[in-house]
């Protein structure tokens, strides 16, 4: 699993030690409203960048056409 023996041993010690909850995530138990401002603008920046690159997509084409053309 490609983990390195001190992080298992750690893990351990925490287990034996403290338990389960010491063990589990506060990744999970993040509040999302803290962040929905920050993935709005991502979103919106996301949605920008795939429209440029659709039009970048569609001015390529259209200069292969053009060289065809001449």
């Amino acid at each position: 699993m490609n983990i390195h023996p001190n992080s298992l041993s750690n893990w351990l010690r925490q287990y034996r030690n403290y338990g389960k909850k010491r063990l589990e995530s506060n990744y999970d138990k993040t509040d999302v409203s803290e962040h929905s401002d920050e993935i709005k603008r991502l979103r919106e920046i996301e949605k920008k960048y795939i429209e440029q690159r659709d039009h970048i997509e569609i001015l390529k084409k259209f200069q292969a056409f053009l060289k065809e053309s001449e």
